[in-house]
């Protein structure tokens, strides 16, 4: 019979056998435990020294990842690479990454030092990444920085480049090091500058060495500071899990290993009481992170920040890649199912002197299932260019057309025409057409981008020229089918019949993404151009489409949600109102703003703020008379009033009341120093006070 210090020995070594974490900083073997069939493996290239003398940055080291089946006793070399040295770091045939290469003691003809190259990692079956280059040194005088090695988290960055010698501002720091694309991989070195320049040791803006493993060395200066050498590679057998990272979606924060068991943390390292699960809903600002467990081993990820504004403001927007411009998506987390993918065409141009507006982007979106590190090429449509607007293999959207030159026998000018979505999934749309200019008075109205509501709306069409009647405003702006799809320009009219800039009823410029840009007026304004395409993917595919009658909030569409009411105090507070879970929502009197909170397994977010109307604060009018007209909203640089009244002042007031801007006698504000958000516009008129609601960008 076994005595119970025996059964103890015994239980201690099964967790060993169960439980093991081998890391390598030099060649070495590994032997595979006992009952052991399957490891994860991590290797990380070393990285490229830095050249002195003012000259460049080393490579970064490349990262790769993988799980391999193993058998019980087999035993797998390992090769770590030392800087410098150009080797491979790799585990037996199984999973290698390459290391960065030194800086060159070459120039090119402009003076600036030949660059490192970052490594690259292969055969990792779940991550293979590249290193950053070096940033480029300036011969004699500054080094570049190195490039950050690749890791978990993607590719490694490039290190910075320096400036050109200036002689009259020669205090310049070396290149900035590059970041890493998680750990173990490492950042490159800080290049060696100047602090002044009198270039002498004393002087000077140091290099640093790259840290933890793979990172690229730095250059150095001209004097007094010398380059530094890469870091060497990195080997991490386990028999748990290595992969790790956070996958924020809405309001929900994603552990990306789906083989650990887990436990939220605050920034304390507290256990969050009942938060065990492989996702955490989000619901006061802090800082985050999990606990994951698995096969004995416990690491903590990486904390994730929630600010109050990420909560108070536009929550839908976090986890979600937005693309302005093209690129490249890596999916980097193992939440694979569900993805949400929509693309918005470019917004044609406006023309000139009483011409047309162009026509409105097209939309498409679907819902598609991705692999764990998958790369879809994404290519985004600039305005005016007639460019599609695609996720390669899965979706597009056409741009809208120009609107022409010519004109038709009756003086207006020829429109744009919209743009269509194709190959979605869930929806297709079509962006509005122009609006008709009248040739030499009146531009057109752009077209509205299609979006996830339905199609674009046209853009309005302007009138024949009166002399007696010729204050006319332009083409008004066709609204968006929802968003991301943007509205179009209004076009330019005037105020009187004296046509000339100061007399001038403006064109405006179409918000963001796709919409139509405006035509311009005979004299004095010009006609804009329409807005770039994007592509936006995540996992958050509804749009609370909440409505406000008095007091009374009601959610008109429904979705796959559970719902909770939020109150947002005026000191910055989040309260949950844990009884409030209808759709519709009566909000009490108070000086507070209302929310409502959406949330499913998958994401959680929050709609935008609601003021109540109380005596003490905004009256709305019951009846406006059409007098008054706030354009565009949204604004991103001045919002404009017109009105049959005289316009006797005016208060731009935040949703807890607070009066930001106030200006009297005057048609226009200026809002680009106001942070974007919902706020409610003031007018003091002859005949009253109107409250307008605006969205500034």
């Amino acid at each position: 019979m076994k005595t119970i210090a025996q059964l103890i020995t015994l239980l201690l070594l099964s967790q060993f056998i169960f439980s093991q974490e081998v890391t390598f900083f030099s060649d070495g073997q590994y032997t595979v435990p006992d009952g052991i069939t399957s490891i994860w493996i991590e290797v990380v290239g070393a990285g490229g020294n830095g050249r002195s003398n003012g000259l460049s940055g080393g490579g970064g080291g490349g990262y790769a990842l993988g799980k391999y089946t193993v058998i019980p006793g087999q035993t797998l070399t390992v090769t770590v690479a030392n800087a410098g040295s150009s080797e491979i770091t790799s585990v037996a045939d199984l999973i290698s990454a390459s290391s960065g290469t030194n800086a060159s003691y070459s120039r090119d003809d402009d003076g600036y030092g030949i660059v490192g190259t970052g490594g690259t990692g292969s055969n990792g079956n779940i991550a293979n990444y590249t290193g950053g280059d070096g940033g480029k040194g300036y011969w004699t005088y500054y080094g570049g920085g190195g490039g950050g090695a690749a890791g978990p988290d993607g590719n490694g960055k490039n290190g910075g480049d320096t400036h050109p010698y200036d002689p009259d501002g020669c205090s310049h720091e070396g290149g900035a090091a590059g970041e890493s694309g998680g750990f173990p991989g490492g950042n490159g070195g800080k290049g060696a500058g100047y602090y002044n320049c009198l270039h002498g040791y004393a002087n000077s803006n140091p290099s640093t060495d790259p840290i933890n493993y793979g990172g690229g060395g730095s250059g150095g200066n001209g004097s007094g500071y010398a380059s530094t050498t890469g870091a060497n590679g990195y080997v991490r057998i386990s028999t748990a899990s290595l992969i790790n990272g956070l996958t924020p979606i809405g309001l929900t924060l994603h552990a990306n290993d789906a083989e650990s068991s887990y436990q939220w943390v605050d920034e304390d390292n507290n256990p969050i009481a009942g938060e065990t699960n492989r996702s955490f809903m989000v619901t006061q600002p802090g800082n985050y992170a999990v606990e994951l467990t698995h096969n004995g081993i416990t690491r903590t990820s990486a904390f994730y920040t929630y600010t109050f504004e990420d909560i108070a403001n536009n929550s839908e927007s976090i986890g979600a890649a937005v693309y302005e411009t093209s690129g490249n998506y890596e999916h980097l987390n193992t939440i694979t199912n569900n993805a949400y993918i929509e693309v918005v065409g470019g917004g044609g141009n406006g023309r000139s002197n009483g011409l047309s507006g162009g026509g409105g982007g097209g939309y498409a979106s679907g819902i598609y299932t991705l692999t764990l590190n998958q790369s879809l090429s994404i290519e985004v449509a600039e305005a005016g260019q007639n460019e599609i607007t695609q996720v390669l293999g899965l979706l597009s959207a056409s741009s809208g057309t120009n609107s022409s030159y010519s004109r038709d026998d009756d003086g207006y000018g020829l429109v744009g025409v919209g743009g269509t979505g194709s190959n979605g999934n869930i929806a297709n749309f079509a962006g509005g057409d122009g609006g008709k200019g009248y040739w030499t008075y009146y531009g057109g109205g752009g077209g509205g981008a299609a979006g996830r509501f339905g199609n674009g709306n046209n853009g309005g069409d302007t009138h024949p020229y009166d002399p007696d009647g010729c204050s006319h405003e332009g083409g008004s702006a066709g609204e968006s089918g929802g968003f991301p799809g943007g509205s179009g320009g209004k076009g330019a009219g005037y105020y009187n019949c004296l046509h000339g800039y100061a007399n001038s009823n403006p064109s405006i410029a179409p918000s963001n993404y796709g919409g139509g840009g405006s035509g311009g007026n005979g004299s004095g304004y010009v006609s804009t151009n329409g807005a770039d395409g994007m592509v936006r993917i995540s996992y958050c595919d509804f749009v609370l489409n909440i409505s406000q009658e008095g007091n009374t909030l009601s959610l008109n569409n429904s979705g796959d949600f559970s719902y909770m009411w939020v109150k947002f105090t005026n000191d910055n507070n989040i309260e949950y109102l844990s009884t409030e879970t209808s759709t519709i929502f009566e909000m009490p009197q108070t000086n507070n703003t209302y929310a409502l909170y959406a949330y499913n397994d998958i994401c959680s977010f929050i709609s935008e703020q609601y003021t109540p109307l109380i005596s003490t604060a905004l009256k709305s009018p019951e009846k406006e008379n059409n007098e008054i007209v706030v354009y565009p909203n949204p604004a991103n640089d001045v919002v404009r009033i017109d009105c049959t009244k005289e316009i006797l002042g005016m208060q731009l007031i935040s949703q807890t009341g607070q009066v930001i801007k106030e200006l009297k006698n005057k048609p226009v504000i200026d809002v680009q120093d106001i942070n974007g958000g919902f706020y409610f516009l003031k007018i003091i008129t002859s005949s009253g006070e109107y409250v307008k609601k605006i969205i500034i960008r």
